[in-house]
């Protein structure tokens, strides 16, 4: 009896061993022959669903150099690697060195593009240079990513707050939360198994893997119906309803309140003199819904919310494009938040 039980546990563990060598060996050929280019491995830039949907998801979690895949948030910063410091906040040419203790109450922002900013500035790093200008030593760390939603940023949010001490929380997203979806809402969006995830995540063999088998079925016409997710057909499916875009907005607002901190909710700014927001079929022109659905969950309730919206509407100058600031847009905004915070005595 004793020598059949070892033998059975010899063989598990032959067998467990056997599974892991096959699959750490898999993976590193698959990553020696990614890396000089032999082989190729799931880049959605080039071979997402449909380039028309402009669901940008895919390219950010697989094709763009200054992110990593996650499990949870679909991309996050790469740390140390330009525009992003050691602890993933991001940074500007303007970027300025100061940093407070773990423990100390932090300014914690989210946002999407228009909030990680441009490389020469953006408003959370003039905001920092104004706190300090008035001697108000309050470290801002500046969360925002490009692509972000408002599902992305409450994610981060809560992996922030077992790392950090927020004093304030400034929430500002609005432009990715309207853009298509190629297939599924943010919530229900999941590029990897359930099972295992976090592996998959970084797992080079399961890109060539997804590759290949996408090659494949292309190949072999098994695809989705062409579709053109960029005009308000009834197949557009935002990446978050309204809905669900406010639900983000609550939980992030009850979450800072839990940890003790004051939340800061800003409307989207956007450019109204391009022409897509005049273009009823043209998902851009649904940006001002979401920003009203905020003024309406803000109503009562001014000293948590900063109508960027409102001020920027009928100053195109300040923006360079359809959603992002020009530098002088960045201190514009940066100024408004901090005369914000000291009327409310949020600081």
């Amino acid at each position: 009896m004793q020598l059949k039980k070892r033998q059975l546990i010899g063989r598990s563990l032959l067998f467990i061993f056997s599974v892991l060598f096959t699959v750490f060996t898999l993976e590193g050929m698959a990553r020696w022959l990614t890396d000089r280019q032999l082989l190729s491995y799931y880049q959605p830039l080039h071979s997402k669903i449909d380039p028309a949907t402009e669901d940008w998801r895919w390219t950010h979690t697989f094709d763009d150099s200054n992110f990593t895949a996650d499990y949870q948030l679909f991309w996050r910063p790469i740390n140390n690697r330009f525009p992003f410091d050691d602890r993933g906040n991001a940074q500007s040419e303007e970027f300025v060195s100061f940093r407070t203790s773990p423990e100390e109450p932090k300014i914690l922002v989210y946002g999407d593009s228009n909030t990680q900013g441009l490389s020469a500035t953006s408003w959370a790093n003039q905001l920092q240079l104004l706190l300090l200008s008035h001697q108000i030593p309050i470290e801002v760390m500046n969360r925002g990513v490009v692509g972000y939603s408002s599902y992305q940023g409450v994610q981060r949010l809560k992996k922030d707050l077992q790392t950090y001490k927020p004093k304030i929380v400034i929430f500002s997203f609005g432009w990715n939360d309207v853009a298509p979806s190629a297939n599924a809402p943010d919530p229900f969006f999941k590029p990897y198994p359930r099972i295992g995830g976090d592996l998959f995540a970084l797992s080079r063999a399961y890109g060539v893997g997804v590759f290949y088998s996408n090659k494949f079925l292309r190949s072999r016409d098994v695809k989705p119906p062409p579709t053109n997710y960029s005009s308000l057909s009834t197949l557009y499916q935002p990446r978050m309803t309204i809905d669900l875009y406010v639900q983000e907005f609550k939980e992030m607002y009850v979450l800072t309140k839990q940890h003790g901190a004051e939340p800061l909710i800003l409307s989207r700014p956007f450019n109204t003199a391009d022409e897509d927001f005049s273009d009823p079929q043209n998902w851009r022109s649904r940006v001002p819904a979401y920003n009203n659905a905020l003024r309406q969950l803000m109503r009562d309730d001014r000293a948590h919310f900063v109508d960027l919206e409102a001020y920027f509407i009928d100053k195109p100058q300040f923006l360079f494009d359809e959603c992002h600031f020009i530098p002088e847009g960045h201190r514009v905004a940066a100024q408004l938040l901090f005369e914000h915070m000291l009327e409310f005595k949020l600081l």
